[in-house]
C-alpha cells in the first residue's frame, strides 16, 4: 500500500509502485480525497476523510490478501503510520514512511497553527507554490501533476496528523523503513530522525540520502529509494 501527499497523486510513488510490481508484489495507490480534482475540492477535505479512506483501503488490502505493508509519502506518511501501527497485530508486517511531514520548517508550522487557531473564520486562501515541486530532477518538476497551490483550510489539517502520529509512535512493534533526502527543503531531517527515535519499540532502518529533495520516488536517487524499499519489502515478507 503506497499513500501519496499532500496536494499529490500516486504519481509521486508511480516509479516505486512498478518496480514493486515487476518483483512479483501486489500494490494498492489509492488517490486521496480532495486530490486529483481541483484546489476547491482540496481545502474542502480534512485529515478525517483522508484516514478513513487510508483505512478503508488498508482493510481491503488486508481482506484480500492477508497482510499488507503500508508505505506513505509526506502527509501519507503519517496516514500509514496511523492507519498501518492500529492494524499491525491484525495483518500489517511493516510500515514505511519517505520524507515525513512529523515535522513541518518553522515558518510553515507557525503559518498553519495561526490558521488552525482561525477555525471557521480562516478564508479560502490557496497559497502558490513558486518554486514549483521540490524535486532537483527537471524532468520530475516539469511533470508533476500536483496542484500549483495549497489550500491553507486543508493545510492546517496536517497539524492534527502529527499529532495523531506522534501519538501512536511509541506503540509500533512492526518494522519500520525511514528514507529522507537531505536536501529536502519542505519537511526537515529533523522529522526522520525524531520519527526514528520516537518508535523506539520498532526496529527501524533509516536511510538519508545525500542529493535528493523532497519527492523522493521521482528524484535523482529514485532508483535507491526503490532499491531501498524492494530489499525492506523482501526482508519483512515471509517466504512464498
Amino acid at each position: 500500500m503506497l499513500v501519496h501527499g499532500f496536494t499529490g497523486t500516486p504519481w509521486e510513488l508511480g516509479t516505486l509502485a512498478e518496480a514493486l510490481a515487476r518483483a512479483g508484489y501486489a500494490v494498492e495507490a489509492p488517490l486521496l480525497p480532495g486530490h486529483g480534482e481541483t484546489p476547491l475540492a482540496l481545502s474542502m477535505s480534512t485529515w478525517d476523510r483522508w484516514l478513513a479512506h487510508v483505512e478503508g483501503a488498508v482493510d481491503g488490502v488486508l481482506a484480500r490478501y492477508g497482510s499488507a505493508i503500508v508505505l506513505g509519502f509526506s502527509l501519507g506518511s503519517l496516514l500509514a503510520l496511523v492507519a498501518g501501527a492500529a492494524r499491525q497485530h491484525r495483518g500489517v508486517l511493516a510500515l514505511g514512511a519517505l520524507g515525513t511531514a512529523l515535522e513541518l520548517p518553522t515558518l510553515d508550522t507557525r503559518v498553519l497553527r495561526v490558521s488552525e487557531a482561525m477555525g471557521r473564520l480562516l478564508p479560502n486562501v490557496n497559497v502558490p507554490k513558486f518554486r514549483g515541486s521540490d524535486v532537483r530532477d527537471p524532468k520530475a518538476k516539469r511533470s508533476n501533476p500536483a496542484y500549483p497551490t495549497q489550500p491553507l483550510r486543508a493545510a492546517r489539517e496536517i497539524l492534527r496528523g502529527q499529532r495523531e502520529a506522534r501519538a501512536i509512535l511509541r506503540s509500533i512493534s512492526v518494522p519500520l523503513l525511514v528514507v529522507h533526502g537531505r536536501a529536502d527543503d519542505t519537511t526537515p531531517l529533523s522529522a526522520s530522525l525524531a520519527l526514528v527515535a520516537e518508535a523506539e519499540r520498532a526496529e527501524v532502518e533509516l536511510r538519508v540520502l545525500p542529493r535528493s529533495a523532497h519527492l523522493l520516488g521521482r528524484d535523482v536517487e529514485h532508483r535507491e529509494v526503490c532499491d531501498a524499499v524492494l530489499a525492506f519489502v523482501r526482508r519483512v515478507t515471509p517466504a512464498r
